[in-house]
This record gives structure tokens, sequence and C-alpha cells, in this order.
């Protein structure tokens, strides 16, 4: 079945928090895949307290504890778009907070279910009420090895268990034209997400007293206060999209310290913009960066992030060969040959 034909048949599910840029994010997969159809809601914060008790039942009688009303908005329209266009495969991009009752219709209508996991291995175990109807889902795809153990604990077996990594628009993410050389060595440590702000603070406060070092943190106004007295820190909140990327584009290198992760948004879009990756050994990182365009340390080692951060501002040539090699990895996990995969595991549940 050609790619065209194929894509008719297959529905896209996504929620939005608001947090991504415009070209971030896991929902921009949908502009690599023509002709498929993307139903989208916004995630809201319950106001009212019918809203709140709404969202509180909801979180748990679906099989998400993260499910809404507007996962429940989502799922709806799901089925009405089903019943009339035929659909036979339905992608939920966010499938660890919106799945809640749409598997219970596949029989009925004839479709099938793949769900995307986003969080952490070790959120997994907190996030679904019945683990063992996960077993329903036709496909999962993962953005980490890590991920892999939690499904299978619960039952799902390894041939519906895909791992596609986290694509990048390396058009909007990219170097600048000409690097402007900085006064001083410019770190950029961007987002909040299961980020670990007590060693990255510890990191600043002993970064300061070996180099000549600005430190950008660009994340919401709450984790200020983590950096309150470090005179090398400025802090950002509220970046529009071209501010961020400028912000990527004028630093020299990117820092990331983390409880977990799967994939992460922030360092797929440094290393886009060239940027060399200072990270620990956590998570999924090792999957997404390598040895050729990242420094990586062991988990919660003050000494090895700020040595290994020396280490890059003290030598022009590493940067350099870390910045190509950065910009290489992530033109590796472009969308566009994340996309060509996707179509395949579509291809393979269809046909």
């Amino acid at each position: 079945m050609q790619y065209d034909e194929l894509n008719k048949k297959i529905l896209l599910l996504s929620s939005s928090e608001g947090k991504h840029t415009g070209r971030s994010g896991y929902s921009v997969i949908a502009d690599f895949l023509p002709g498929t159809t993307m139903l989208e809601v916004t995630r809201k914060i319950p106001v009212t307290l019918s809203e709140r008790l709404v969202d509180a039942v909801l979180g748990r009688t679906a099989l998400s504890k993260w499910y809404k009303k507007s996962s429940f908005k989502l799922e709806r329209l799901a089925l009405q778009h089903i019943k009339q266009h035929g659909i036979e495969l339905v992608h939920l991009l966010w499938g660890d907070r919106d799945i809640g009752f749409l598997h219970l219709f596949k029989k009925k209508y004839q479709f099938k279910i793949c769900c995307t996991i986003h969080n952490c291995a070790n959120m997994l175990d907190g996030i679904f009420n019945f683990p063992a109807r996960l077993k329903s889902i036709d496909q999962f795809i993962l953005m980490s090895e890590t991920q892999r153990s939690f499904l299978l604990k619960a039952g799902v077996p390894d041939e519906k268990i895909t791992v596609l990594l986290h694509g990048i628009d390396n058009d909007y993410f990219r170097p600048p034209v000409v690097k402007k050389e900085n006064n001083v060595f410019r770190v950029l440590s961007v987002g909040s997400w299961q980020r670990d702000f007590d060693l990255l603070s510890e990191v600043c406060r002993q970064l300061q007293n070996r180099i000549a070092v600005e430190i950008v943190i660009v994340a919401p106004e709450k984790f200020r206060n983590y950096f309150s007295g470090i005179e090398a820190v400025k802090f950002e909140t509220g970046l529009t999209n071209e501010e961020l990327l400028k912000t990527y584009q004028g630093a020299d290198c990117f820092i990331m310290t983390a409880k977990d992760t799967s994939a992460n948004n922030a360092i797929l879009e440094a290393m886009a913009c060239g940027l060399p990756i200072v990270a620990e050994r956590i998570g999924g990182i090792p999957e997404y960066v390598n040895e050729k365009c990242a420094l990586l340390c062991t988990s919660k080692s003050v000494a090895e992030i700020c040595d290994a951060i020396v280490q890059i501002a003290s030598s022009k040539s590493l940067r350099q060969q870390l910045s190509e090699q950065a910009k290489l990895r992530a033109l590796q996990l472009d969308w566009k040959t994340t996309s060509a995969q996707m179509q395949e595991v579509y291809g393979k549940m269809l046909n």
C-alpha cells in the first residue's frame, strides 16, 4: 500500500499544553505525515469546582490517571471521525495522558490503536490505573529503551513495542549563519520537567568560581529562587519562539541536569543549533547523544559536570568538534527520518 493511500486511513490525536515552541514537541511529526488527519485539543487547568470534580472522576476511571476533560473531548471527536470516515488506525501522540476509553470501542468500529509513551521509566507505574488493559493497545511507540520493561511487566507482548526516538525540525532549529564570539563562555539550560534544579544550582555556584562564565537558565518563574545570589546566572522566562531560538544560537554549550528522562526536546534543539552537550549518563540521554557530540557525566556529580564544562570552555578545537558532531547527530534524528520509520510501523499494523 502506498503512503498516500495508507495515510488516509490514519487519525492522529494530540493534546497540547501550550508550553512548547511552534516547532518543538512531538506533535510536529504530523507535518511530516501528509495525508493523515490530525485532531488536537488544549489541556486546560480546571478552575471551577465542577471542572476539578470532572477531572478527578475521569482520572480515576480512565486508563490513564492523567486523563482530563480535554482528553475525553479528544476521544469523543475521534470516535465521531472514525464513524464518519472509516478510520482504520488511531495514533494517540500523547498516549500516557490521553488514553482513557477509546480502546473499548475498537471491536465495534474495527480500528487499531497506536500509543506513544513519553514519560520516564520511573514514572510509568504511577500513571496507569489498569496496567493490564494496556495489552488491548495494538502498538506502543517508546521514546527510549528504558521504558520497555514497564510494558513487558504489564503483559504487553514485545512485538507490540517499538522504540522510535523523538525527532527534531532541523530546518527551524539550526546554528546561526555567523557565530558571534561571546565576551565570556555562555552555558545554557532550558526547561523544567524532571530537571534537577538542586544539582544545577550547585553546578552554577561552583562553576562561576572556576571560569568567566554566563549561565542562562530558561525556565518557568517558579524556579528562579534556586539561583538567587548566583551572580553568573541570567534567568529567563516567557521567551517567544524567536527569542528561544536566538538564545540557543547565542550559547556556547548546553547543560542538562535531570532526575530522569526518556526523550528531551531541549537536548535535541540544542544539538540542532550546534551546541556541545554536557549531561548525565541517565535515562534515555545516552540513546540521543553520543561521545562525539557530548561529554556525559556520572549522575549527580557536580565535579564531573563542572570539569566537562571547563574542558569545553578551555578548548576551541574541542568546542568546534563537539558542535559539528552535535549537528550531525541532530540530522540523524530529523523528523523526516522519524516519520518514515513511523510509516513503516503504520504499514505493518494495517497490512
